[in-house]
């Protein structure tokens, strides 16, 4: 249990570490929405 929550939380650091990555393709697809 403690493993699997270990490897969630770990999941959600690389896909933020993604994210900011990516952030400004992504909002170049979003454009003025945001």
């Amino acid at each position: 249990m403690i493993v699997s929550l270990d490897k969630k939380a770990d999941a959600v650091e690389k896909i933020k570490e993604w994210i900011s990555k990516n952030n400004i393709r992504i909002l170049n697809i979003a454009g003025p929405r945001i």
